[in-house]
């Protein structure tokens, strides 16, 4: 009997993740890359209220939410294109095109370097 209580609950359980998942999913498209990193980006940011949460187990599980919110940050800064808001001139655009490749080399290491550890 607390196995089917344990399966009835886990059912229910991965049903609101697919409901609060659904949104995201809805407005995508397979043709565009920038809805695989909202998804990603998702998933980060409920990883992040995981670890922050009263209910993770992970050793340093609040250090671990600080650095999925960095890359969070990150990522809004690099696929915003941020870097060239209010570029005017062709010269610029080239100027700040390289900062946004270097910015967006740098968020995938930090996300490689660290990604490993934001489980729980």
């Amino acid at each position: 009997m607390k196995r089917i209580w344990s399966n009835i609950k886990w059912f229910f359980r991965r049903l609101k993740r697919v409901w609060d998942f659904l949104p995201i999913i809805w407005k995508g498209y397979d043709f565009d890359y920038s809805h695989a990193i909202d998804l990603f980006k998702y998933q980060l940011e409920r990883t992040a209220d995981l670890l922050e949460s009263d209910k993770a187990y992970t050793l340093n599980a609040k250090l671990h939410a600080q650095k999925i919110r960095t890359a969070v940050r990150l990522i809004d800064k690099v696929y915003n294109e941020e870097y060239l808001d209010g570029v005017t001139s062709h010269k610029e655009f080239k100027k700040m095109q390289v900062k946004q490749d270097k910015a967006e080399r740098i968020l995938w290491k930090f996300i490689s370097h660290n990604i490993r550890y934001w489980w729980d």
